[in-house]
């Protein structure tokens, strides 16, 4: 977070690019010391959409898990 993911190896870009964190960081970064426009970070912000709505997913579909064990146990003990 504290070095832009343009800086990294190769490999640790990638990598950094999955987290939600770097990729907003690196969007505000460009934003506040590089001038840059909603066109010029318009990919991490696709990006961050796109990561949300899988997260969306994942969650929902995690509760309905849950609520579908605690409904036929009656309780939420997963042991």
């Amino acid at each position: 977070m504290l070095v832009p993911i343009s800086a990294l190896p190769g490999p640790m870009q990638g990598l950094a690019s999955i987290f939600p964190l770097s990729t907003g960081m690196d969007a505000l970064r460009q934003s506040l010391l590089g001038g840059a426009g909603i066109g010029d970070v318009g990919g991490e912000l696709v990006r961050l959409l796109l990561l949300s709505a899988v997260l969306f997913v994942f969650g929902w579909i995690m509760l309905r898990r849950v609520e579908h064990v605690a409904k036929r146990g009656a309780e939420l003990d997963f042991d």
